[in-house]
């Protein structure tokens, strides 16, 4: 059975060789993270020029954003040790004796014992480790920093002369940061996955899913600013904000965290997975399991298990409900019907995306094979639910000798059976929409 939860891995140290990365995408995984926050460019490159010799998935760039990190070699601690740690950007004056410290996306706490010498000493509420390079966070502590680093905007320009699939925009705060990046993207096809991590982003998430092409519900510093017991509510709010737009939202953090030493997950991270999916989130995301963990390849194909026993047997729960009368709306809500009701896999023509993506809302139970013309397009359809892009450069008018093109392809390819029933959406005879609904057998429309 093939996987309709696409998977983005983070890929760090762990998984840079190309055979490694190669096993991730056998075992399920569908988008590649590279986290700007470690390594360089050069590392970047590699880790590119290893994934397109090997497929077309897409990559998500990940900002530094207005984040501090610890500069230090590795400390292990005890409750009550104090250790000491430089910070990436001088925010000293903005600290005081007493702020708390959150490490290890809230696993570990300290308090601020002393400020000396460019150095924070911390004395710790909790036993652990803390790596170096490690994103710190702070509650009710306004620093007031910038969006984008000097590196962030150098990963902009390495986006488009690389023609990177997705910025994910770390700390989104309202619709004015999107737009800010989109314009610093140069009208470039490089799309915005706007990252939710502060109770702004919270408050302002109906003006941010309507400007940014994408979301993340980045849960690390989202339950570290907002108490951890309201994060699993925010999340379902967000996925189905998500839905209703159309706009494909990816859930992130902690979510097989036990498995970066560890050969199988928790029964409480594999709830999460599953729960994930049953919010109707498009993608799940890995990022120590993949980047520094002992079983990258394990982790995925272990996470691909959860996906497909969740979509087979919980498929009711997910998607939404119509209440548009608009043309498109309703098109892509009846090709939803009739494809459950004959059980038929749906094909669409698009551009942009959007006729996959509207169909996409109310999760089928079969596949959308979305046929485009953009490569970029294909690649960016990659994080979506239940959509199998398939760059078609052939695909010049949208009219019914191309229904009968493309449905001989996907005979060829293997995508369809001779006895299946195909449910055919796409805007033909009007550009720019989604107006027509085709039902056929393939045997019949094919003469065979």
């Amino acid at each position: 059975m093939i996987k309709k939860t696409k998977i983005v891995c983070t890929i760090g140290p762990a998984c840079l060789d190309k055979n490694v990365l190669q096993e991730l995408i056998e075992h399920g995984m569908n988008a590649a993270r590279i986290n700007m926050s470690h390594g360089d460019f050069n590392q970047y490159d590699k880790i590119i020029s290893n994934l397109r010799s090997i497929c077309n998935e897409p990559v998500i760039l990940d900002t530094q954003g207005p984040e501090v990190r610890t500069v230090n070699d590795l400390l292990v601690f005890k409750k009550g040790d104090i250790i000491n740690f430089g910070l990436s950007i001088n925010i000293f004056s903005k600290l005081k004796i007493n702020d708390t410290f959150y490490l290890n996306d809230g696993l570990d706490e300290g308090e601020i014992y002393e400020i000396k010498n460019k150095k924070v000493f911390l004395k710790m509420k909790t036993d652990g480790e803390l790596m170096p390079n490690r994103s710190i966070s702070f509650r009710n502590i306004n620093l007031d920093l910038p969006l984008l680093t000097k590196k962030d905007f150098e990963g902009f320009e390495y986006a488009i002369k690389n023609n990177i699939e997705f910025i994910a925009l770390s700390f989104t705060k309202n619709k004015k940061d999107v737009l800010f990046a989109k314009k610093n993207l140069k009208d470039s096809c490089v799309k915005i996955i706007a990252k939710i991590e502060n109770q702004q982003g919270v408050d302002n998430i109906d003006e941010i899913i309507e400007s940014a092409d994408a979301i993340m519900v980045a849960r690390g510093d989202l339950g570290i600013e907002i108490p951890s017991e309201k994060v699993p509510i925010i999340q379902k709010d967000i996925i189905k904000k998500c839905n209703v737009a159309g706009k494909p939202v990816i859930v992130a953090t902690q979510m097989m965290e036990s498995m970066i030493i560890n050969k199988t997950p928790t029964r409480a991270e594999t709830s999460d997975v599953a729960n994930a999916i049953i919010d109707g989130a498009d993608a799940i995301m890995l990022s120590a399991e993949t980047s520094i963990g002992k079983y990258p390849a394990l982790v995925v194909k272990t996470m691909t298990k959860i996906c497909i026993n969740t979509e087979t047997n919980y498929n009711k729960m997910m998607g939404i409900d119509n209440k548009s009368n608009e043309i498109p709306d309703v098109i892509a809500y009846n090709a939803y019907l009739v494809s459950n009701k004959l059980n038929a896999k749906i094909i669409c023509l698009t551009r942009s995306g959007y006729t996959a993506r509207m169909i996409n809302r109310f999760k089928p139970n079969n596949l959308i094979i979305a046929f485009t013309p953009n490569e970029i397009t294909a690649s960016q359809l990659m994080i979506s639910y239940g959509i199998m892009p398939v760059h078609y450069k052939e695909l010049k008018e949208y009219n019914l000798k191309e229904v009968h093109n493309i449905t001989k392809l996907c005979l060829k390819k293997k995508f369809v059976d001779k006895d299946d029933v195909i449910v055919f959406s796409a805007g033909l005879f009007v550009k720019k929409t989604t107006n027509t609904i085709i039902a056929y057998k393939v045997k019949e429309l094919l003469e065979i």
